[in-house]
């Protein structure tokens, strides 16, 4: 992925506002999800990563777009890989058709469908389902599950592409894509064509800005998110583009990933009622630019912290292996300066990644079979959301005296700054 063009912004993704304000810069930053062949190495797509607040609608956001559509045309990332995951996803069809009302023969459409499995639970309650992908091989993963699928990264400019019979739609999903979108307002705007006006329901699920800062969880700060929210800020985009927040976090917060913000937003007059408040006092301390300002500093110490942690456990004469080759991963040891001389091996579940090397830190990646034939004295787990099922998978590696830690106790970021 060297060859990704990028362009830049001088304003916000939001509201147009020239006030945009820098609060944390990196270098090197590489993509959650590429992993890089041996014949490759030094040719992964490395490119600064600044993030932005704005002082006018007090969103964050970055100001450069990246060319992706090559990158999402094979990508290899499938959450519903994970049980716990699919725990998830049936919950959240489950409580969608309770919470809403939904219906038998009730339309679906999910953005970023990904293999299917969330459409898949919506089709065995009764709804009819249609996908939108941009990988083909993820695509004919969703049509061997039986659910139909168009191959497209879809745009405001693809609503031609949703035939009549799914119009309008009771349900619009948008599981972690809506902070992909270059382009949210528009995006909101196409929606409000497709949805319809008295049952519709659109659900979206992005990572919560208030908790990336609680936790000190910058790696989601990557070049496939164009943006950032918390319950406040995504309260005001959607009422200032015709929705109404009809409720948050409706799965019980032991099934939701990592930092998950999971609402649903119906249009203005629609029959369902808010269930949800939002008090403005809760938020007000993320609208303030001396927030953001703290938090660069806090956030240059927890990656020294960390990389000065490995370290002096390596000088010590321990080895130490990390587990979650990409996404949170790759960005943590970029952002973290680690390389292959802090880091014996990263070890993951995909096949796909085994062999190859994490893009920027260039450290090998193996599979978790490693961590008993060579047991390092530590693992740092990246993926950190799933930590209690690595637990339980690992458990042979523990027993014997090996140590897992999340990467977030290195950080230090638990309970806010």
């Amino acid at each position: 992925m060297s060859d990704q063009s990028i362009t830049f912004r001088d304003a916000c993704r939001f509201c147009g506002s020239k006030d945009v304000r820098r609060f944390l810069h990196f270098d090197k930053i590489p993509f959650f999800d590429e992993v890089i062949p041996a014949e490759r190495l030094g040719q992964e797509f490395l490119a600064p990563m600044d993030v932005f607040w704005c002082g006018e609608c007090k969103s964050v956001q970055s100001q450069h777009d990246v060319n992706v559509s090559s990158y999402y045309t094979d990508y290899q990332y499938v959450a519903s890989d994970s049980s716990f995951i699919r725990d998830f996803m049936q919950r959240l069809a489950k409580e969608s058709f309770n919470r809403f009302e939904m219906q038998p023969g009730d339309r679906v459409l999910e953005v970023g469908s990904a293999d299917g499995y969330q459409l898949a639970c919506f089709q065995d309650l009764g709804a009819v389902a249609l996908g939108f992908e941009a990988a083909e091989n993820l695509c004919e993963l969703s049509r061997m599950r039986g659910v139909s699928v168009t191959t497209d990264l879809f745009t405001a400019d693809s609503l031609h592409q949703i035939p009549d019979e799914f119009k309008p739609a009771q349900a619009f999903i948008l599981l972690h894509t809506f902070d992909h979108l270059l382009d949210p307002v528009p995006f909101l705007e196409a929606v409000r064509l497709v949805l319809d006006p008295e049952r519709g329901v659109l659900i979206i699920e992005v990572h919560d800005l208030q908790e990336i800062i609680r936790r000190r969880e910058t790696s989601l700060f990557g070049h496939e998110h164009a943006s950032f929210l918390h319950l406040g800020t995504m309260k005001r985009l959607l009422e200032n583009h015709g929705f109404i927040l009809l409720d948050a976090n409706f799965v019980p917060e032991n099934m939701r990933r990592g930092n998950s913000m999971l609402i649903a937003a119906g249009l203005k007059g629609c029959r369902h009622e808010p269930n949800v408040e939002v008090p403005a006092a809760d938020y007000a301390w993320l609208d303030e630019w001396e927030t953001y300002q703290q938090f660069e500093t806090v956030i240059y110490d927890s990656f020294t912290r960390l990389r000065e942690s490995v370290r002096e456990k390596v000088a010590a004469g321990k080895k130490i292996a990390g587990y979650g080759a990409w996404g949170r991963g790759v960005t943590t040891m970029a952002m973290a300066k680690l390389t292959s001389n802090d880091l014996v091996f990263v070890c993951d579940r995909n096949p796909f990644l085994h062999g190859k090397f994490t893009p920027g830190s260039q450290i090998p990646i193996s599979p978790p079979d490693r961590l008993f034939s060579e047991p390092p004295d530590e693992v740092i787990v990246f993926n950190y959301g799933y930590i209690e099922e690595i637990r339980q998978q690992l458990a042979a590696y523990t027993q014997a005296g090996g140590k897992l830690i999340s990467v977030l106790d290195l950080l230090g970021g638990k309970t806010g700054l």
